[in-house]
């Protein structure tokens, strides 16, 4: 696969987004009818007065609101006015098994979205670990695997692994994992 196909399957569908409150990153999900739906991490918008987003590559800027969320998978769909042309496949595939190469993509540090590649190495009811960097900001950013050559959202950057609250271990990341996305994204 050529880069720019990777570009447009993994970093421009990343967003960067900045609250009254917050930084952190999200992923775009579905653009159509004049509207663009993000998945982020709830803790990034959470009681946030006032949300925006930064698209990639073309670096505009745009006010959000909040369409759901959940604590209880710290997931939340943001929109925003307007139609983009990157979106993420969502993966619909069976549980990722252990070890399987990943791509964590965030907006980190304030920089433009950036990749980190790793591996999953735990998998839990809701959430898996991933070894890969992760920096303050990338909260609420996608996890790539690639499926059939192409690049499948698995995950959401939830937090950095830590060994108590001041020890956080920078390259060990905690992830919502497929099964929950799809049960907050299309609940029965």
């Amino acid at each position: 696969m050529n880069i720019e196909k990777k570009h447009a399957q993994m970093l421009y569908v990343t967003v960067g987004i900045k609250t009254d409150k917050n930084t952190g990153s999200g992923v775009v999900i579905y653009s159509g009818t004049g509207t663009t739906i993000i998945l982020t991490a709830k803790h990034v918008i959470n009681k946030a007065k006032k949300i925006t987003v930064d698209l990639y590559p073309s670096e505009t800027e745009h006010t959000a609101v909040v369409v759901s969320r959940s604590s209880k998978y710290d997931l939340a769909l943001i929109s925003i006015e307007g139609n983009v042309p990157y979106v993420a496949k969502v993966f619909k595939g069976d549980t990722l098994p252990v070890y399987r190469p990943v791509w964590k993509v965030g907006a980190g540090a304030g920089l433009i979205p950036h990749p980190s590649q790793g591996i999953v190495t735990i998998y839990k009811a809701d959430t898996m670990f991933i070894n890969t960097n992760i920096t303050f900001g990338d909260s609420g950013g996608p996890v790539f695997v690639e499926n059939k050559g192409k690049y499948e959202l698995v995950g959401i950057i939830s937090a950095v692994a830590t060994l108590n609250r001041f020890s956080p271990i920078y390259h060990l990341g905690i992830a919502v994992n497929p099964h929950a996305i799809s049960r907050f994204i299309y609940p029965q």
